[in-house]
């Protein structure tokens, strides 16, 4: 069991993976700075947004962007129906 658990988890992270390359250059730099911990100002100076609330929205909408990937994939039913 613990096998087919770690096989599913790495199909699971193979699948993000795929999903997520498939996302603007742009998107992927900010989701990624995003989930290292970098704070919303960094990203915005980053960047050169014009505001925080900006960058917030572009992380919004290019989390929505990756999450309608993976949803209209037919693979994310099989890998959520394995649970």
């Amino acid at each position: 069991e613990e096998i087919d658990d770690a096989v599913l988890t790495l199909e699971r992270y193979q699948f993000y993976n795929r999903k997520f390359k498939e996302l603007s250059e742009k998107c992927q730099q900010i989701l990624k700075m995003y989930l290292n911990g970098v704070n919303m100002k960094r990203i915005t100076e980053h960047f050169g947004f014009a505001s925080v609330s900006y960058t917030k929205k572009r992380k919004f909408v290019c989390k929505e962007k990756l999450i309608a990937l993976i949803e209209k994939d037919p693979e994310y039913q099989i890998l959520v129906g394995n649970d």
